[in-house]
């Protein structure tokens, strides 16, 4: 995961290379939730990073803006994917790391998607006693 993550950052563009973390993290979250953890707190400091290239690029050159711009992630398969896996793993910590994004509409997508399980199972169920009271 090291190697891969370590090649990548030296060829792709920014924002890919967010868009390959996040991935590397949603699909690690269940063999190897830790490391993948560290993939999806790497993703969001590559997210927060392309504010300031966003910005500069979008000005410069409109080839490649939408790779290098954060709210493209709002409606990012990889980011949604990634927060959910993790969230049902360790809810607060995925929660804390989805509180780290900097753009607003991309930290609330990520939240949602990080509590998108717990909802979806709901809460436990009371016993017949408590239902009673």
């Amino acid at each position: 995961l090291y190697e891969v993550k370590r090649t990548s950052a030296d060829v792709l563009p920014k924002g890919i290379y967010a868009v390959a973390l996040l991935t590397i993290a949603a699909e690690t979250a269940h063999f190897a939730p830790t490391e993948a953890m560290l993939m999806l707190q790497d993703g969001v400091a590559t997210i927060n990073s392309l504010a300031d290239v966003g910005a500069k690029e979008q000005k410069g050159s409109r080839s490649k803006p939408i790779l290098n711009d954060p709210s493209s992630f709002a409606d990012s398969a990889e980011l949604m994917r990634a927060f959910s896996a993790l969230g049902e793993k360790d809810l607060e910590r995925t929660l804390s790391i989805a509180n780290r994004l900097e753009n607003k509409a991309v930290q609330m997508v990520a939240r949602l998607a990080t509590v998108e399980r717990a909802v979806e199972k709901g809460l436990p169920k009371s016993s017949s006693k408590d239902r009673s009271q």
